[in-house]
């Protein structure tokens, strides 16, 4: 098979995951994912992408289990509040300060 192919028969696993779990709705993360995201298309994409902060697994496929959902929710909930984006603040901050400092100091 092909890396196209592959590719493509990824992407369509993904779409079939993602619409068997909105129907189940599992802890309501896909209420909460709409919210989020703004429209439910946004959310199934985000929902399909494999995540950094979940250690490169997609929140779909960590749905069947309740800590799994938690997990799910857990990062949901950070992209609402903003917390990714206060770290990156504070990384960038951080960053900046060491650059402006004096040698030797």
């Amino acid at each position: 098979m092909s890396a196209d192919n592959e590719e493509l028969t990824s992407v369509i696993c993904a779409a079939v995951a993602v619409a068997a779990a909105r129907r189940h709705n599992p802890g309501g993360v896909f209420t909460v994912a709409d919210k989020v995201f703004g429209a439910p298309a946004r959310s199934d994409w985000c929902m399909a992408q494999e995540i950094r902060s979940l250690a490169g697994k997609r929140p779909v496929d960590l749905l069947g289990s309740d800590e799994g959902v938690e997990q799910v929710l857990n990062i949901l909930y950070r992209i609402e509040y903003g917390v990714f984006a206060y770290l990156a603040r504070l990384a960038s901050r951080s960053r900046r300060r060491q650059t402006d400092c004096p040698q030797g100091r």
